[in-house]
């Protein structure tokens, strides 16, 4: 069999810092009143990233080193930092990353699967990115 990827340790640990640079320049955003929930911010992406299927805050925790379920969950269901200045120094970032503030557009489309059969319970009328509409 052969190797199509030869990644050496030098390899691994640029891109290591690399993600570590991406996230420090977020890391504000996760700074509320009582506490910085900045660690957990990190350890969600990191499970985002590397998790390959079934992606739950156990599996996330499976994946990420030193990471708390309970952390994980209260950041994204109870932590009262905001995304609203986030997404906007986001927004920044990927403007410059593009090169055009003013005419630059990037469309992300989940690539969703149609539903099959118009009987599905508890689904309502949805957009399916692939047929471009609204199913049923």
């Amino acid at each position: 069999m052969m190797n199509l990827v030869a990644l050496s340790d030098a390899d691994v640990e640029a891109v290591h810092s690399l993600f570590r640079q991406f996230h420090e320049g977020y890391t504000p955003f996760f700074q509320v009143h009582t506490k910085n929930v900045a660690k957990s911010a990190i350890d969600y992406l990191h499970g985002q990233l590397f998790t390959q299927q079934q992606m739950n805050m156990i599996k996330f925790c499976r994946e990420v080193p030193e990471s708390e379920s309970q952390a994980m969950q209260h950041f994204i269901a109870d932590s009262p930092w905001t995304d609203v200045k986030l997404i906007g120094h986001l927004r920044e970032d990927v403007c410059q990353l593009l090169g055009d503030p003013i005419d630059g557009a990037l469309i992300l489309d989940e690539s969703g699967i149609p539903k099959q059969g118009k009987m599905s319970v508890g689904v309502a009328r949805q957009y399916c990115g692939r047929l471009g509409k609204s199913l049923p």
